[in-house]
């Protein structure tokens, strides 16, 4: 949750200079506009200039960038989800796994029980051994 929350509250971004790029029509931009730039009647052909190379310009690996910096703590996140829920399962896996033993040993005992009671049913179809039975459950019942 405290992941989540921080993902959502906003994305610290790095500038990134779109003009970065080394192209030659940028280069020779650049030394037109030193070379022309120092008379007033260039200026506005020089802005117009640079206008339309803004506009054709390809901007996708700017654009990527861009994205990757969004997206990475995201990919982080969910490359630790898998581990976070991991260790959150961890203890009551444990338990569960010492109970199933536990219990899987109970019911060897118990089917061995069972076992000796088939082979022998005459010393629990007795008379006098049902009557034991059953007067030990009435002891219990009063208590």
């Amino acid at each position: 949750r405290r992941d989540a929350d921080r993902l959502t509250s906003g994305a610290q971004m790095e500038k990134v200079n779109v003009f970065l790029r080394r192209t030659p029509s940028q280069l020779l931009l650049k030394g037109a506009g030193k070379l022309l730039g120092a008379f007033a009647q260039n200026k506005a052909m020089l802005a117009q200039k640079y206008k339309q190379f803004i506009q054709t310009q390809d901007y996708t690996e700017v654009v990527e960038a861009v994205i990757e910096q969004l997206l990475l703590p995201f990919e982080w996140f969910a490359k630790s989800l898998e581990r976070d829920v991991t260790q959150f399962f961890h203890a009551p896996l444990t338990a569960l796994e010492e109970t199933l033993k536990r219990l899987e040993l109970e019911i060897a005992a118990q089917e061995g029980e069972l076992k000796h009671m088939r082979k022998n049913p005459e010393a629990y179809r007795d008379p006098l051994v049902l009557f034991g039975i059953r007067l030990r459950q009435c002891e219990q019942l009063v208590q």
